[in-house]
């Protein structure tokens, strides 16, 4: 299938990435193995598999990795792995908020029109909206849009760490 099919796949039906085949197979699992599918497939699988909340741990990301690799026989495509190995490593829960490591996993995410990966970003380190230099004229937008995906004490930190968000709103 066609990136365009699959947009228009998903976007009829979102929860159309979540529907096991025969082989108890999503499509992110035959879109990971398959050696031609476009990184904006993988990217468009990957944000809505995010979705689901067991799918949100270290353990979801590993084990799907070694069900790929252990069905295909292959190793994944190296640009697949890397967002699955950011997320793994932001699951992991650790702390230690290694700007530099989180930046580039934020500008991966944005980059690839990873949302869902951003957002995760910021919930489990809210204090990294500081190192991303919003424009003030689109802060309020930012805080809008923030609401839709965190929770009220995640957006309590986020204001509270960076109070220049609400300049103009």
């Amino acid at each position: 299938a066609s990136f365009e099919t699959l947009t228009v796949v998903f976007d009829a039906s979102p929860d159309a990435v979540f529907v096991n085949n025969y082989y108890s197979r999503t499509p992110f699992y035959w879109i990971c193995q398959n050696r031609y599918a476009s990184m904006d497939m993988v990217h468009k699988v990957l944000d809505q598999w995010l979705i689901l909340e067991h799918n949100r741990s270290s353990h979801a990301v590993d084990s799907f990795i070694s069900e790929v690799e252990n069905q295909s026989q292959e190793d994944l495509r190296g640009d697949i792995k890397e967002p699955l190995h950011y997320l793994s490593s932001l699951f992991k829960g650790n702390n230690n908020q290694n700007y530099p490591y989180l930046n580039d996993m934020m500008t991966y995410f944005i980059n690839a029109n990873l949302w869902n990966g951003v957002w995760l970003v910021i919930k489990t380190h809210p204090s990294i909206v500081k190192t991303m230099e919003l424009q003030t004229t689109i802060k309020a937008d930012f805080l809008f849009t923030a609401k839709e995906y965190l929770y009220l004490p995640t957006m309590m930190i986020l204001i509270k760490n960076e109070p220049e968000l609400l300049e103009g709103v």
